[in-house]
């Protein structure tokens, strides 16, 4: 309000007021804060006024929202989506959502018994905490009341049970089999009695047991499985323990030194434990559709996987850990071919499979094969490779292989790529499962590393890229031409980081030209990428597919250490030893990489 003001004429000129003029401009000031303050006065009552009224509309918007009118059965769908995904625990439901869950009985069939170890005083667990106990004896209590109303709630519907216990180290272990804390593994397994004494509706079963030695009280839970596995589909037995329970044990546990479960409804079976432990075992294998067999300390060795498979011809899913490779393990091939006419997918771990094995495997409808072993002997050829010779027979009916390319020649490496005609989804992997470790190939002075054998040769790996400037691109343009996922796990790769990362990115712009789906006679568009680098930046990868105008949304690039120099590697040394001459020593280092 310019107008009103006596200075009116002087605002935005050069004027310098005397100390009356300010005195007076001071007045004007107070006045007008006056006016200001008023009004702020009213636009805070104003807003409360309305916060009033836009809390009460909110509060009754809440009544009539959709998500309170979502009909029982998608309620249910989504309740049982979102238990699946988070552990969390709601504060607040609404009392319909409450009575819905509790009364809908499939809710309730997931049962996890995960027992507490008994309180220790240190970390370590040697010195028992006898002054916890009645906290910890609370707890299992309250395990087993949340059981019983768990299987009350899921009424007729089948039960998916999962226990899990553990010993404690072998002194604690000692004297409670000894003392007066014997009672205390009848309060472990008390939750597990009490459940089978409820219900013996066991859609499945999960059993982990840690025994420390091989008469623990804890594998005194063995003798219930077969009393409650009368209606199980899946049965999974964990015994991580580095030895065989024994013939006394078993015997001990069952009278007939066995567990008979032949009646059993067993479509699964997963079992990790000793081999020997696994004989006592005896399903109805061949009734069985899906298997997995191995270790703990990984010593299941080939012609013990062999005489497994030799007796479940209908198995469709099968997945073999086998020994950890410190050793090449000589194979007794059968004199009979193990047929396995149902079998689509085929996982096995470990260390390298001899070819005998796989010669005496007749796969006819093979299509997974996830082989990714440890890397511990020199890469062989395609005369030589078990995985290679699967492909060799099988590779036009395969479409997902996975595979550590670092236990290949290139010739094998290349024929594996070349007769994949129809995979869709591949990965490669430069590394072994255990590759920080190196290991020395058997009978020979020199050692494998892992990290640095593993060298991806560039010739090999461009036979994916088609030949043709196309696009369409005929099938016979590259190797893999009905690729739609690759997945890359590469090792340290000195003096050749950025040529390979030049050569992906080329890989990702050639498979992504041209119309999706455009030409089902051509080479199909690779949908997703996922590259794991050993080192090196990344993001200048993804910058350049942008620029030259490549669909990014499921490609992903990364580095496990994007610093090159941070990268730890191991160095053998031969120091000599006066009176002992020279020993072999592995070091590891800190090293700088020049491939960046």
């Amino acid at each position: 309000m310019d107008h009103q003001s006596p200075f009116a004429q002087h605002l935005e000129a050069n004027f310098i007021p005397t100390s009356a003029e300010i005195e007076a401009i001071s007045n004007l000031l107070d006045e007008q804060q006056q006016h200001v303050d008023a009004i702020d006065a009213e636009i805070t009552s104003l807003q409360q006024r309305r916060r009033v009224h836009t809390d009460y509309m909110g509060k009754h918007r809440c009544l009539i929202a959709a998500v309170r009118r979502i009909p029982a059965d998608i309620l249910t769908t989504i309740t049982r989506a979102l238990i699946a995904a988070s552990n969390g625990r709601p504060r607040v439901i609404l009392r319909s959502w409450r009575e819905l869950t509790i009364e809908s009985p499939p809710l309730w069939a997931d049962i996890d018994l995960d027992i507490p170890s008994y309180p220790a005083k240190s970390p370590q667990g040697f010195v028992v905490d006898d002054a916890r106990a009645p906290s910890w004896e609370r707890t299992l209590e309250g395990i087993s009341c949340r059981t019983e109303i768990f299987a009350q709630r899921a009424n007729n519907s089948g039960l998916r049970i999962s226990f899990i216990a553990k010993d404690p180290p072998f002194d604690i272990l000692r004297r409670w089999v000894m003392y007066h804390h014997r009672g205390v593994w009848d309060k472990i397994l008390q939750p597990f009695i009490r459940l089978a004494s409820m219900t013996n509706r066991w859609q499945s079963l999960a059993i982990r047991l840690h025994p420390f030695t091989p008469m623990s009280p804890l594998l005194e839970i063995l003798k219930l499985v077969e009393g409650v596995t009368s209606c199980t589909k899946e049965l999974k037995v964990e015994i991580m323990c580095e030895f065989p329970l024994g013939e006394e044990m078993w015997r001990k546990m069952l009278s007939e030194g066995a567990m008979p479960i032949r009646r059993a409804p067993l479509t699964s079976f997963n079992a990790k434990m000793a081999y020997s432990d696994l004989c006592r075992f005896q399903p109805n294998w061949g009734a069985l559709s899906r298997l997995s067999i191995g270790s703990p300390d990984h010593i299941i060795v080939f012609q013990e996987a062999a005489s497994v498979l030799a007796v479940t011809p209908n198995i469709s899913h099968c997945t073999i850990q086998f020994s950890d490779g410190l050793r090449e393990i000589q194979f007794v091939a059968p004199p009979h071919i193990i047929s396995l006419p149902k079998l689509k997918s085929l996982i096995v771990r470990g260390t390298d499979i001899p070819i005998e094995f796989t010669a005496i495997l007749d796969l006819p409808c093979l299509t997974h094969l996830p082989a990714i072993q440890n890397l511990r002997f020199h890469p062989k050829d395609e005369n030589q490779h078990a995985v290679i010779e699967l492909i060799r027979r099988y590779g036009g009916q395969v479409t997902d292989v996975s595979f550590v390319y670092a236990s290949m020649t290139p010739s094998a490496f290349g024929f594996a790529l070349d007769n994949l005609p129809n995979v869709v989804s591949l990965e490669l992997v430069g590394e072994g499962p255990d590759s920080r470790t190196p290991k020395r190939a058997p009978l020979q002075e020199e050692w494998i590393f892992p990290a640095e054998a593993n060298q991806l040769h560039i010739d090999v790996f461009e036979t994916l890229i088609p030949e043709h400037e196309g696009p369409p691109y005929p099938l016979e343009s590259c190797a893999c031409p009905r690729l739609q996922a690759l997945a890359c796990k590469f090792g340290v790769h000195r003096g050749a980081g950025t040529p390979i990362k030049r050569q992906m990115l080329k890989l990702i712009s050639a498979r992504q030209r041209g119309l999706r789906n455009a030409n089902e006679d051509g080479v199909s568009w690779l949908e997703r990428v996922e590259v794991v680098f050993k080192s090196g930046k990344v993001d200048w990868m993804m910058e350049e597919l942008r620029t030259n105008g490549v669909d990014t949304d499921d490609v992903r690039f990364s580095a496990q250490y994007p610093d090159p120099c941070l990268v730890p590697a191991f160095s053998a040394v031969r120091p000599t030893i006066p009176g002992i001459g020279q020993i072999f020593q592995m070091l590891e280092i800190e090293r700088s990489l020049d491939d960046e």
